[in-house]
């Protein structure tokens, strides 16, 4: 009944939309003479390009698109994007992008992100935010690691703020919505002295209540609170220099976030004798969301600075640009590890790490047969990470109580141990690329990148801290050095003023490192390393536009071969590891329209398959609760196999002044595996958010939904061993309060409950 309810809620929705296209459509299709769309550019290859002239596979976002979808993170720019998904596991603390099937858990992730062309390190920040001074998001899809370098295997996400404007200009907004949610956000751009130096400040600040409720305290359980202020200096001393400093500060106190184990249900296994019985240790079937959230209270905090100072030399034949970045960032996360109102296990992280980085590019200027653009960049990192899995007021008083009989090594499952990290990683890297026009519409271009990378890690973690015997102290203390070479090779040829076709090949590797996360185990000798992993792309694509720019299609068909895949494993002692699966392969394609049938009617719409599974994986511990460990065949955990997107925007003169605007978002993934095995998985989902309101000259108001047709299934999925569950089965070996015996568990599916329909309204003002 609940998916017929979605299904027919949804089918009406699109009825009514295609009712009111039909209707606008008044005048031809796509009438001659009429004003075309205009071009958007991207700097998706480190120089400012059309995005219909780049030979890549871009989705690009404007200011204009940001404001009026009510964008406000990269999750929601990846509901926009056929090729992109967003799985925010752990609520967010953990944040999951996924490009074209490449999906990674832990570890450093497969997408890089990127503002004004600085690196973001952190997963905790790619879900971060948005300030009040983003001019544009591009979503370059495919491995970008010869250009962007760091971590960009399976694409990137390049962030461009806003630069200072000519004239004085400001804006502000004001929103309210269900959950007592309050959104504030506002900027301001000018001059200082005309002609040569220029200001623009901006902030934001979002508030809410959060939608579920803690029924251990009563209070609200995910509450949110983030502000965000950035200002930006650009001082133009000549004609050929432009310097801009930008400096932004975040600071987010967000309560807990909505998870909750689900029950395993099948696959039982004895782990222990007689008379325990076997327990079940898997989950089969749709991991379901929950209303009902019983913790002791967590919290998660950020703090995040950053500057960058970009530098551009404009000459007649060459172009000069040199970025230096510098991140700060500080983690305060703790959570109720059991997610239940016993007090098990609790678990918290704080982080404090700092990177640095600088870029210098030399590029070909101007129009001539031969392109070409040289660089060299520098990386460091320094992350200091305190991590302390402790054992709950409950499950002390387990341990008090029944002496010192009561502490086999496997009592150590429920918690108790801290580690104190240090990880530094410094890069250095040489960079290129070239062009060359064979004819007038044929063009090949190279690029290539070389990178000498070093990690190290040094660890000192004490597990069993109320072990009679004593703690057990690890010490861990590595270096790794890593070299790589990546190439893309581009052939590009312009068929048509409007058409263009294009076959790439690239290469991308993503470094190893080591494993030290500790939360749910230590990992043994054996376990701490893993090796880099490698991949070639391949791509057919075309890039088309129609009726003087009112229709535009693009599209691209891909297969990747991918050696070594990083993949998450849980070790002999229940760490969660980083290991690398034998080969992989990813075939898809995507499809992008944007159209403009009558003036003031826009509609974007976009559609990706995608066939992303193991072809060499063998996953051990399967074998030992009774599954196959042969994962061949097997289709990635967080990637959809169809994924498709619609946006519908009409805006209608009213009067001089006045203007009525709509704009309907609906996008749709296929269901997701959160497990390697694929048993598990979060089903399909259709969100639909709604705009509507009145523009008068300068001042607007909107009313909107997100979420309108509430839609209910699980936003993600992730296993991993489960205190709770563990907690019980120690209560009952000894029997506590009359507890059952029930069999030990390895790991069970911890489960985040999407948010449910919010109804709001804003109104700002430009001046």
């Amino acid at each position: 009944m609940r998916r017929l309810n979605k299904a027919l809620g949804t089918g009406l929705l699109s009825a009514t939309a295609l009712a009111t296209l039909a209707n606008l459509a008044v005048s031809p299709a796509f009438a001659q003479g009429a004003e075309t769309s205009d071009e958007i550019v991207v700097t998706a290859r480190r120089r400012a390009e059309t995005l219909q002239s780049v030979p890549l596979s871009v989705s690009a976002y404007a200011e204009e698109t940001i404001e009026n979808a009510g964008v406000q993170n990269v999750e929601d720019i990846a509901a926009l994007t056929p090729g992109f998904t967003f799985a925010p596991l752990f609520g967010g603390g953990a944040a999951l992008p996924v490009i074209r099937g490449q999906s990674t858990t832990i570890g450093e992730p497969n997408v890089g992100f990127f503002i004004d062309g600085v690196y973001q390190s952190s997963r905790a920040t790619m879900d971060a935010l948005f300030g009040d001074d983003i001019a544009r998001v591009e979503v370059v899809k495919g491995p970008q690691s010869a250009l962007y370098g760091r971590n960009t295997f399976g694409g990137a996400v390049n962030i461009v703020t806003r630069r200072p404007t000519d004239d004085l200009e400001g804006r502000f907004e004001a929103s309210y919505a269900e959950f007592n949610t309050v959104g504030l956000r506002g900027s301001l751009s000018g001059p200082i002295t005309a002609n040569s130096l220029y200001f623009q400040v901006s902030a934001t600040y979002n508030s809410s209540d959060g939608y579920f409720t803690n029924a251990l305290t009563g209070g609200n359980l995910d509450a949110r609170e983030t502000a965000v202020l950035a200002g930006t200096l650009e001082a133009r001393p000549t004609d050929d220099w432009t310097f801009r400093l930008r400096a932004s500060y975040q600071s987010t106190e967000d309560g807990d976030d909505p998870l909750r184990f689900a029950a395993n249900n099948s696959f039982p296994t004895p782990l222990q004798g007689p008379p325990t019985p076997a327990g079940n240790q898997m989950f089969t079937g749709e991991l379901l969301g929950s209303d009902a959230f019983a913790v002791t209270p967590g919290h998660n905090d950020i703090e995040r600075g950053a500057f960058s100072l970009t530098a551009e030399w404009q000459g007649d034949s060459v172009s000069f640009t040199s970025i230096t970045g510098f991140n700060d960032l500080g983690l305060d996360f703790a959570v109720d590890g059991d997610y239940t109102a016993a007090q098990a296990n609790y678990q918290t992280t704080l982080t404090d790490q700092y990177d640095i980085s600088q870029e210098f590019r030399l590029a070909s200027a101007g129009h001539s047969r031969l392109s070409w653009l040289i660089g060299a960049y520098y990386y460091r990192l320094v992350a200091d990470t305190h991590v302390s899995n402790d054992y709950g007021a409950d499950a002390l008083s387990i341990i008090t109580s029944t002496g010192a009989a009561g502490f086999p090594a496997w009592r150590r499952l429920i918690g108790g141990g801290v580690s104190d990290l240090r990880e530094e990683t410094e890069s250095v890297a040489l960079f290129g690329q070239i062009g060359y026009d064979l004819t007038d519409r044929l063009t090949l271009s190279a690029e290539g990148r070389w990178t000498n990378e070093t990690k190290s890690a040094d660890q000192v973690s004490v597990t069993g801290l109320l072990n009679p015997t004593g703690p057990a102290t690890g010490l861990f203390n590595a270096e790794q050095e890593f070299d790589s070479l990546v190439p893309r090779v581009t052939l590009e040829y312009q068929a048509a003023d409007d058409v263009l076709l294009y076959a790439t090949a690239a290469q991308a590797e993503k470094a190893g490192g080591f494993n030290t996360n500790i939360v749910a185990g230590s990992p043994i000798p054996s376990e701490r390393f893993y090796d880099p992993e490698t991949a070639w792309n391949y791509e057919i694509g075309a890039k088309t536009s129609w009726y003087d720019g009112r229709l535009v299609l693009n599209g691209a068909v891909y297969q990747i071969d991918w050696s070594d895949q990083i993949v998450r494993a849980v070790g002999a002692s229940g760490a969660l590891l980083n290991v690398n699966a034998g080969a992989t392969s990813v075939k898809g394609a995507e499809l992008e329209i944007r159209a403009r049938p009558i003036d003031g009617l826009d509609i974007n719409a976009g559609v990706a398959y995608t066939d992303s599974q193991y072809d060499e994986y063998n996953f051990i511990l399967l074998g030992l609760i009774g599954m196959n460990p042969n994962l061949a065949g097997t289709r990635l955990q967080y990637v959809s196999e169809w994924q498709a997107n619609t946006s519908i925007q009409y805006v209608a003169p009213i009067s001089a002044n006045l203007d009525w605007f709509t704009r309907l978002d609906v996008a749709y993934q296929s269901d997701q595996s959160a497990v390697q095995p694929a048993v598990a998985y979060v089903g399909d989902a259709t969100i639909v958010n709604l705009r509507t309101g009145l523009d008068f000259n300068d001042v607007s108001f909107r009313i909107f939904a997100n979420n309108l047709t509430e839609e209910d299934s699980a936003l993600a999925g992730v296993f991993l061993p489960d205190p709770g569950q563990q907690y019980d089965y120690v209560r009952g070996q000894f029997g506590i309060d009359g507890a059952p015996l029930v069999g030990r568990q390895l790991f069970g599916g911890l489960v985040t409950t999407r948010a449910p329909r919010v109804i709001g309204a804003s109104v700002g003002v430009r001046f």
